[in-house]
């Protein structure tokens, strides 16, 4: 898809989903949304790659379009959940409960106890349960079913950063393929190693959005090489992000072909 071609709402959807805050309470009316919920698996896996922090993720069904179970959810969990864990929507069919600093044992006797609690609204019987980093997979497989929800195919000037094992640093121009709160694929002829940490500047051409100041927006960010194929590089991104207007681009931003 052209630049010419995504609408400003889409982009103003990934911006927003980009910068939420990781940590909505659960206490709120509605549950945290697939995307930013997709997002915020990104990052925790991020977390726990570069701290060693395991947490666990609870996958129940439930349906998305009843807003009075939505609400009875969120009502519900408020009560149980500990303030660092977290719900959202995994997809439109399904919840997923966060629980850090939790493995399965610990996860599953979470199940447990919620199960005699009174007026659960959901199915705990058939829960299923992921940890991780043991079950990495089977986590972001899991939470990939509604893709088309959560990633924009847009091609976006961008400049990457990265330093060999000697501490000696390199830079590449790139532009992405399709881009995410929680990640993008850039098109690369050098593939990156799995598990590379990178610095990332993206930028988006949002000339029309008057009210950013700009005719482009910059927005620098860290990641890590998550996957590679003949085609390029899969980046998950870190939570910590920032964001300038076209004024404040470096000679090195205009240099990765930014959109003015």
């Amino acid at each position: 898809m052209s630049n010419s071609l995504v609408g400003a709402a889409s982009l103003l959807n990934v911006i927003k989903c980009f910068f939420g805050s990781a940590k909505s309470a659960a206490v709120a009316s509605t549950l945290m949304g697939i995307t930013e919920f997709r997002a915020f698996l990104e990052r925790e896996r991020f977390k726990s790659d570069r701290g060693g922090a395991q947490f666990s993720l609870v996958v129940i069904p439930a349906r998305k379009a009843d807003k009075v179970l939505e609400g009875d959810i969120a009502a519900f969990f408020a009560r149980h959940l500990r303030i660092t864990d977290l719900i959202g929507w995994m997809d439109n069919s399904r919840v997923g409960i966060y629980l850090f600093d939790a493995g399965k044992q610990g996860a599953q006797a979470f199940i447990e106890r919620l199960s005699a609690a009174p007026d659960v609204p959901l199915a705990l019987d058939v829960a299923k349960v992921y940890s991780y980093p043991d079950e990495a997979s089977e986590i972001f497989s899991a939470s990939k079913s509604k893709r088309s929800e959560e990633r924009l195919d847009i091609e976006i000037s961008a400049f990457i950063t990265y330093r060999s094992p000697e501490g000696n640093a390199s830079s590449i121009a790139l532009s992405t393929k399709n881009l995410s709160a929680g990640g993008a694929f850039f098109v690369a002829d050098e593939a990156l190693d799995l598990g590379q940490i990178v610095d990332i500047d993206l930028v988006l051409p949002l000339e029309h959005l008057r009210n950013l100041g700009g005719k482009s927006v910059l927005i620098k960010a860290s990641g890590k090489v998550v996957r590679k194929d003949p085609e390029g590089i899969a980046v998950a991104f870190a939570d910590n992000r920032m964001v300038t207007s076209s004024a404040e681009l470096t000679g090195a931003d205009e240099a990765s072909g930014a959109v003015s």
